[in-house]
């Protein structure tokens, strides 16, 4: 059963310790990992009842979106007000004054609502790269942490069978290596002033 799997992939991913330089947004026993872990799997369970074969793959969580939410590609803002996640058990840090928003989570959920498509969402290294010892800032994710992240970006995608592979961004494009998917696509990635042309690339695409 899917949710079996799923729960299986959550909990290996989450036994997976951190570092001074990358956090795992699912390890450990604090509130904050467990709500992460929750929202990640309720998400999955989402998706998987939709049985949409496209990934939109990213290329890491950033500390304003994942790395609040535990779900790639969504801020805080997504989960209180985009009715994908209404009437379920998704959960914030922040209260609804005090909502974390992301420039790129916003501008894919708003085209996700326009499409009416919701397919599964990940990161080609799924834990928050940073700074040394700074969890408030991003960086980008090293060759060795691109492989690792491969790897496991390789179970879901057999999880969920998946067939399409949208690359957002070019260091998402490492997951062409796998070859166990039908199609892989690039798409520029909407941060630092590029949303204009994300939207017109996904809107071809999807």
């Amino acid at each position: 059963m899917i949710q079996t799997k799923i729960d299986n992939f959550i909990k290996e991913l989450s036994e997976i310790e951190s570092n001074s330089s990358s956090t795992n947004l699912y390890y450990g026993d604090t509130e904050v990992a467990s709500i992460r872990r929750n929202n990640l799997r309720t998400f999955l369970y989402k998706v998987a009842s939709s049985n949409c074969k496209l990934l939109l793959l990213g290329e890491a969580p950033g500390h304003r979106g994942c790395g609040k939410t535990g779900i790639p590609f969504t801020c805080e803002y997504n989960i209180v007000n985009h009715p994908f996640f209404a009437n379920s058990n998704f959960q914030t840090l922040n209260d609804k004054e005090h909502l974390e928003r992301e420039t790129s989570a916003m501008a894919i959920w708003e085209k996700l609502s326009e499409k009416e498509i919701y397919p599964l969402m990940w990161n080609i290294y799924p834990f928050h790269p940073h700074q040394d010892g700074n969890i408030n800032s991003n960086r980008t994710p090293k060759a060795a942490e691109i492989r690792l992240g491969r790897e496991i970006a390789k179970k879901l995608i057999n999880i969920f069978e998946i067939e399409t592979v949208l690359c957002i961004g070019r260091k998402a494009e490492a997951i062409r290596q796998l070859k166990v998917f039908k199609s892989c696509e690039y798409i520029i990635h909407p941060a630092r002033g590029k949303a204009g042309k994300f939207k017109e690339q996904i809107d071809k695409f999807l």
